[in-house]
């Protein structure tokens, strides 16, 4: 379920990952458009569809990271990457490594000024903010970057 969603990014037990719509946007045009018109304060700001779509594929750029990156000689470790999607731990080196390349602490008021509210639920949504945003700065670029280098 995508509750007031536009989309949402899922992953279950099996590693198995899916993208779901929110149906009752997608099927009414003028829903879709005072979506897009009254993006809530709280989330980055973004253009368009694709913006949201590009927050939901930078969890699937995460999840098939860690995937790989739980994966020796052709065997994956279910259990190990389940838990570090659930932990956020490659999104969270990611931010590591973007703060500190931009001399930045690691401080939620930072983040949430130079990404945004949402940002703050944690860190895997921050990257996904970072990465969807229309916004400029140290951070938001220095993520973007981060996640085309090392997650695709």
């Amino acid at each position: 379920d995508t509750g007031n969603s536009i989309a949402a990014a899922a992953i279950n037990r099996k590693l198995e990952i899916n993208l779901k719509l929110n149906e009752s946007i997608f099927s009414n045009q003028q829903n879709y458009r005072q979506v897009l018109q009254n993006c809530a304060s709280m989330f980055s700001p973004k253009s368009s569809l694709y913006d949201y779509l590009k927050h939901e594929f930078t969890h699937f750029a995460e999840y098939q990271y860690a995937i790989k990156s739980n994966t020796a000689n052709g065997v994956l470790n279910e259990e190990k990457a389940w838990d570090e999607i659930g932990r956020g731990v490659y999104a969270q080196k990611l931010m590591e490594e973007a703060l500190s390349s931009c001399g930045l602490p690691y401080d939620e008021s930072i983040i949430e000024k130079m990404i945004g509210t949402y940002a703050t639920e944690n860190v895997s949504e921050a990257v996904a903010e970072a990465v969807s945003s229309t916004k400029h700065n140290a951070l938001c670029d220095t993520i973007k970057r981060l996640v085309q280098k090392k997650w695709k």
